[in-house]
């Protein structure tokens, strides 16, 4: 069973190294970073998706979810902070809500 998060992110201005702009479309998937594994980082990365409610600036609110099923649960909890990346390059921060 895959559980499903309210989630803020917090997008990285491209002036900082982060995207143009955020994805645009309903849903997006990339990999994400969690601070409580950040010492295994990169060796323990999981894809998440993210279906977005809503677009204000640099924020975006939405639902997130990992990409599979058998990924730690666990990681994804009220509180938890993350980081999303395209390749090597950070492009947003987040927070469960």
């Amino acid at each position: 069973m895959v559980n499903v998060y309210n989630c803020k992110i917090y997008w990285v201005s491209a002036k900082n190294g982060g995207r143009e702009k955020h994805p645009e479309g309903k849903q997006y998937s990339t990999v994400a970073m969690f601070e409580d594994v950040r010492d295994r980082w990169p060796d323990e990365a999981w894809s998440v998706m993210i279906d977005f409610i809503k677009h204000e600036g640099d924020c975006s609110e939405g639902n997130i979810r990992f990409l599979v099923e058998w990924a730690p649960n666990n990681l994804l909890y009220t509180g938890c902070k993350f980081e999303l990346f395209e390749a090597n390059k950070k492009i947003a921060t987040g927070e469960v809500t």
